[in-house]
């Protein structure tokens, strides 16, 4: 009897089948490009930046440098007449006097002086100076009040050992707006606002540079706030501004002190040199 096939015939697996792999892209012969152009772009960005600045340096170096090469000049500053009242020339030579007496007992002057009265007083004590042979004294020097806690300070300087072409004297004429105040010799505050040479507002970096060096006066006055022989300012107990007014407290004994040894030192400086002794064989 013959049997119906009622399913389908199987399918053996044939042992050559492998799965389907995709293929590959086939290598270019050529290196792909470098992406140097953002690398190069960056590198001209910074490039341009160290130029710019390279450039604005060099205009304020320069601004700085012809700045204080002109700042000596032919002629002083015009300065109006110091005016005293009758009240304040008494007040002057009441605190010449009283400054002597302070070196002559070892004690101390305290003053509350207008900026006019200061005026005259280092006009009476710069014409001592003069009086003594000084010739590197300032000409002029006038004190003022600039907003609420500044002073300012108007001065003219010879220059000692510059001329012009011509042989004619030179001077400096200044002009400084300034936060100031001495305690113990100690410079406490100098921050210079402001500053003028021959007409001319100080550029930038001379600022940056003038309150530089003021800082390195400012530590070398804290180091050495006790050394009579290094310390100029050790004679000032109090230098500042207060409200309307100067307060000035100066040691007479320091002073004294400061006096005999500037005394002592003329005397050295007059004296000839002595001749050198033959040495012996």
């Amino acid at each position: 009897m013959w049997l119906r096939q009622t399913s389908a015939p199987l399918e053996l697996p044939h042992m050559n089948d492998q799965p389907t792999v995709p293929s590959q892209p086939t290598p270019s012969p050529f290196p792909p490009p470098k992406k140097s152009s953002g690398c190069l772009k960056a590198f001209l960005w910074v490039a341009g930046i160290v130029l710019f600045l390279f450039i604005i340096v060099a205009i304020l170096i320069w601004q700085s440098v012809s700045w204080l090469k002109n700042a000596p000049e032919p002629k002083i500053a015009t300065y109006p007449a110091l005016k005293l009242a009758p009240g304040e020339e008494e007040d002057v030579n009441r605190i010449i006097a009283s400054i002597d007496q302070a070196k002559q007992r070892d004690a101390l002057c305290e003053e509350y002086i207008t900026p006019t009265v200061f005026n005259g007083l280092m006009e009476k004590i710069l014409d001592g100076e003069r009086a003594k042979g000084k010739l590197d004294v300032p000409l002029f020097l006038r004190a003022g009040l600039v907003d609420s806690d500044k002073l300012e300070l108007k001065i003219t300087q010879p220059m000692k050992d510059e001329k012009a072409p011509d042989g004619a004297a030179l001077f400096v004429n200044a002009e400084v707006v300034f936060r100031l105040e001495i305690v113990d010799g100690e410079l406490r505050q100098a921050n210079i606002d402001k500053l003028v040479l021959r007409g001319r507002d100080a550029p930038f970096l001379s600022r940056v540079v003038v309150n530089h060096l003021v800082a390195g006066i400012k530590a070398a006055s804290q180091q050495d706030k006790n050394n009579t022989k290094e310390n100029k300012l050790i004679a000032i107990k109090l230098l500042k501004r207060d409200g309307d007014r100067i307060h000035i407290i100066l040691d007479g004994k320091t002073m004294r002190e400061q006096d005999q040894q500037q005394e002592q030192n003329q005397k050295n400086e007059k004296k000839p040199p002595q001749p050198e002794k033959p040495g012996t064989f």
